[in-house]
């Protein structure tokens, strides 16, 4: 269950006259409420509508109380009961709630929920029934509970199982007196077969007396029984008639009661449906209708409301307005269209005999417009808002119509606004002559003030106060304005404006001060720009000289610099040989160089042999010793053998001394290898160090050759250079030549603006400025003083090149 917190002890109690109105879905999602619902929970209408109901559910309030709520109403059955809500702020009240289903077309569609004041003791009998729920104790005793469970049995129900027991009753009477006949019937056919048995009377007497005095007591038993029984259902029979009595009479009374009250508009009586049989669910139903009822009927109240609000602020505006139905009969008027009627009917009762405000209602407008456009308009459905202009008894009315559609969109009519425009079109028209007429220069003309009112006269004044204040301004600037194409600058603005006039008059004050001050700054220049124009012209004869001194220096510089251009030239052709020359000596010490390193290589090759061939001679020692030894082993074996080894030995003899010369031999030629090799190894260092050297040569070449190579470069940009110091100084030189011929022109514009000058000192001294500076008068002065200022010189030269 959802816990709204947080929660006060702040109790607010409802007016008598406040009822609390709202509808939710079948979810409990709100879909309307009314202001009592607002004002007392303190929620806005946005933030209650869409939010479930449940969003003013006190922590205090039982969940069992709810689950009753939403399983009888969900059983499409009313509920009532006492609630505690929760405002917004955490503060409470107490609501009597009445909560109904809601049909539409025979569904149900959401629930409907009618809240009132509670009685203290009602809120007492809830606070102590939802202490008794929190506890877990049962709402209601047991024995409570099964009376009302025997309370909710349906009426027809009762009746049927009262007329089965009183049948039953009656049937147990009828078979006791069958039993009781039986018995008897019984008796007597015992006794009729021991009469035939006995003889003799006196004992078939006694036996006849002994069964009657039976067969009596069996009838008045059997009798009692009967009775007793039938008693018993006659008195079931009176209390089932009694209970139907009081089941069915009390609810229809209570029913009749309720409809009366209905009936009369009072739907506060709280029904109570005491048991849930069919009067039960017919009070249950007339429950339901009340609840829809008092909805219904505070819906109507709101609108009804809404409607006076509205009828009421209409009745009180001050443009008039018309209400026509769908038929275009005039059902309204509020108080300003009656009185601009009223106003009217003299005129309209000529033209419409017996014409009068009280039979417009139920009228057609369009009967008495004169405008036939208009009138066809108000005799068709409107379907958009539209404006119409027209005249009407001499009066320019405007009319603006808009249509009225029901919430289904079905056309209800239209609704007016009159506007009279006669005094507005008449006053345009006064306007605009007024306008054209200032705007052709004329000031002069003025709206009549005469008939007018309110707005209109108030604008007339205004419109007249106006031209009057630029006519005076205007006036003034002109009278200004003539005097400064007199030459007369000491006039001026002396009456008192505001606004853009005073902005006016401070401007033109300040004009004509400053065209002022800027003549006699012009006579005071004209004077220094006099003496200045003969001063530049004897500095440009000065500077025409010099001019051409320099032309003459300059034509010497050039000669100069070509011949200077030509040898750098000669430099750079020879640079260009030199650097060709030394790329070849560059070229033919690098070969060199690579020639001594492969001699370097071959040395070094011999050198490897030399060692070679002394390791061999080395190996043929070897040999040679061994063969010695092995000849001297041969001559021992020999003596040894005696006369048959002395062959051997002579071979052996022969093969040491061949051994002995080659070991000989062998040695002198280590020793000339060992002295070649010694030389071969110098050669081979001496080598190395002339490779060394040709690869310093062969750097150095290179470095000489980046040397020549730079200075060719340095050569051409020198030659570059000389040849744009050649052409810099031609320049100078057509430059020079152009300057001198400009001195000689600014010499002449010199001559020529101590003429101007001469003519502007003229020409300005035509100005009055107040202080004594005229230093001429007459018109005819003036004018050919401010022609000659205005005409172009014809001996000026033109300096603009």
């Amino acid at each position: 269950m959802r816990t709204n917190l947080p929660v006060t002890q702040i109790e607010h109690q409802m007016e008598d006259a406040q009822l609390i109105v709202s509808r939710t879905d079948l979810k409990g999602r709100i879909t309307k409420v009314n202001l009592d619902f607002v004002e007392i929970s303190g929620f806005t209408e946005e933030e209650l509508i869409g939010a479930p109901h449940n969003i003013v559910r006190h922590p205090d309030m039982p969940a069992a109380v709810f689950e009753d709520l939403w399983s009888t109403v969900k059983m499409e059955r009313p509920w009532t009961g006492v609630v505690k809500n929760r405002c917004k702020n955490g503060d409470f009240y107490w609501v009597e709630a009445n909560i109904s289903p809601f049909h539409e077309q025979g569904d149900v569609v959401g629930y409907i929920s009618v809240r009132r004041k509670p009685t203290r003791e009602q809120i007492a009998e809830a606070e102590a029934l939802y202490a008794r729920l929190r506890a877990g104790k049962a709402a209601k005793p047991l024995y409570a509970r099964i009376l009302s469970r025997i309370n909710d049995v349906y009426i027809t129900h009762a009746l049927s199982g009262g007329l089965v027991l009183i049948a039953l009753l009656f049937t147990l009477a009828s078979g006791v007196s069958l039993l009781s006949l039986q018995h008897a019937t019984e008796r007597m056919i015992q006794l009729t077969d021991k009469i035939q048995v006995l003889d003799d009377s006196k004992q078939v007497k006694a036996l006849f007396e002994d069964e009657r005095t039976k067969l009596e007591s069996i009838a008045r038993r059997a009798q009692i029984q009967a009775v007793a029984y039938t008693l018993f259902a006659m008195f079931f029979s009176a209390l089932l008639g009694i209970w139907l009595v009081r089941k069915i009479s009390y609810p229809l009374k209570e029913s009749s009661r309720h409809l009366d009250a209905l009936a009369e508009g009072d739907y506060s009586k709280p029904i109570v449906a005491g048991s849930r049989d069919e009067l039960g669910n017919l009070l249950m139903s007339l429950k339901s209708v009340q609840a829809r009822l008092d909805f219904d009927m505070q819906e109507t109240k709101r609108v009804a409301l809404e409607n006076f609000t509205i009828r009421s602020g209409l009745d009180n505006v001050s443009i008039p307005v018309s209400l026509s139905n769908e038929l275009n009969q005039l059902t309204y008027l509020n108080r300003a269209a009656e009185a601009f009627w009223n106003q009217l009917s003299g005129d309209i009762s000529r033209r419409v005999p017996g014409f009068s405000v009280d039979r417009l209602l139920g009228a057609s407008l369009a009967d008495y417009f004169e405008d036939e456009d208009v009138g066809s308009a108000y005799r068709e459905k409107l379907t958009a808002l539209r404006t119409f202009d027209m005249v009407l008894c001499e009066r320019n009315l405007r009319l603006t119509a808009i249509p009225m559609y029901e919430a289904s969109g079905k056309y209800r009519g239209r609704v007016t606004q009159w506007e009279d425009r006669t005094l507005e079109v008449r006053a345009e028209g006064e306007i605009a002559r007024l306008v054209v007429a200032a705007s052709q220069g004329d000031f002069g003309t003025r709206l009549e003030l005469e008939g007018k009112d309110g707005f209109f006269l108030q604008l007339g004044e205004g419109l007249n106060r106006l031209l009057d204040i630029m006519s005076a301004g205007l006036a003034d600037v002109a009278a200004v304005l003539n005097a400064v194409a007199r030459g007369d600058l000491t006039q001026g603005i002396e009456a008192d404006y505001v606004g853009t006039f005073g902005q006016l008059k401070d401007d033109t004050n300040l004009t004509v001060g400053r065209l002022r001050e800027v003549v006699g700054r012009i006579l005071e220049v004209s004077e220094t720009i006099r003496s200045a124009a003969g001063e530049i012209a004897a500095g440009n004869t000065d500077l025409s000289g010099r001019t051409e001194e320099q032309a003459a220096s300059l034509e010497e510089t050039a000669s100069s610099m070509e011949e200077l251009n030509a040898t750098v030239k000669q430099n750079v052709q020879n640079a260009d040989r030199a650097n060709t020359l030394a790329q070849g000596a560059n070229d033919i010490a690098a070969k060199g160089g690579d020639m001594v390193q492969r001699v370097v290589e071959t040395m070094g090759e011999i050198q490897d042999s030399s060692r070679r061939i002394a390791d061999i001679i080395s190996v043929i020692d070897g040999i040679a010793f061994q063969t010695n030894i092995l000849a001297l082993n041969a001559a021992v074996e020999a003596a040894r053998a005696g006369e048959q080894g002395r062959g051997f030995a002579v071979v052996a003899a022969e093969v040491r001394a061949l051994a002995q010369r080659s070991a000989q031999s062998a040695k002198e030629i280590k020793g000339l290898i060992t002295d070649s090799v010694g030389k071969v190894e110098g050669g081979a260092t001496l080598a190395g160090e002339a490779g060394t050297t040709m690869q310093e040569v062969v750097e150095r070449f290179s470095q000489l050759v980046l040397l020549v190579d730079e200075i060719t470069q340095a050569s051409r940009e020198q030659s570059a250079g000389i040849d744009q110091i050649t052409l810099a100084v031609a320049q100078m030189d057509e430059v020079t030549q152009q300057n001198a011929a400009l001195v000689e022109e600014a010499a002449a514009a010199a001559e020529s603006l101590d003429d101007q000058t001469s003519v502007l000192v003229r020409a300005v001294s035509v100005f009055d400025l107040g202080d004594g500076s005229r230093r001429s008068s007459g018109g005819s002065r003036t004018s050919s003083a401010l022609a000659a200022l205005s005409a172009p010189s014809q001996s000026a030269p033109s300096v603009s090149e």
